[in-house]
């Protein structure tokens, strides 16, 4: 059994938020999850 952890992090490397899926979930999911409702800031 095996697990990942999914993470966003701002631009000074703090976590903002954390995915732990199921044991065989696509990356691409954990992905769709963690980027819902994120804003990104135009530089």
């Amino acid at each position: 059994m095996t697990s990942k952890l999914h993470g966003v992090c701002h631009s000074k490397g703090g976590p903002l938020r954390l995915h732990l899926p199921e044991g065989q979930c696509s990356d691409f999911t954990a992905a769709d999850v963690l980027l819902k409702d994120c804003r990104l800031r135009p530089r």
